[in-house]
């Protein structure tokens, strides 16, 4: 279920970010970040622990360049967050496979997806409201 949610976190951080600099005709940035966007797949079926961080680090840096360039703020916004969402769930589902097997690991990982779904929405509604007043 959470392996669901970070594939579908990464395609749409990625996704938000390259729209945000295909809208300013940055084509080559665009293709690095469908190549950051892929290398982040690729390492969550590697199991490459460490490429989450790197991947959130790259995410959050391109939103910001973004922002300072002038782009849309939505877009920029939404590929920060959903890269953070794809952090946060890849870092979650690390920690509920050390659960001993007494634990309700689904109950929790359902728990854990709805609150981080709320997040994510107010996060976006917040994110395109910006971009409407700005």
């Amino acid at each position: 279920m959470s392996v669901t949610a970070i594939i579908f976190s990464i395609f749409i951080s990625a996704g938000s970010l390259a729209w945000g600099y295909h809208g300013a005709g940055m084509d080559g940035v665009v293709r690095g970040i469908g190549l950051l966007g892929l290398f982040w797949l690729v390492s969550l079926w590697r199991r490459w622990r460490w490429f989450s961080v790197a991947g959130l680090f790259l995410s959050v840096l391109l939103s910001a360049v973004g922002v300072w360039l002038g782009l849309a703020i939505g877009w920029m916004v939404s590929g920060a967050l959903f890269a953070l969402l794809a952090w946060d769930l890849t870092e979650f589902r690390l920690r509920l496979q050390q659960l001993p097997p007494r634990e309700d690991a689904r109950g929790i990982e359902r728990r854990h997806l709805l609150r981080v779904t709320l997040l994510a929405a107010a996060g976006i509604s917040i994110g395109f409201l910006l971009e409407r007043l700005w």
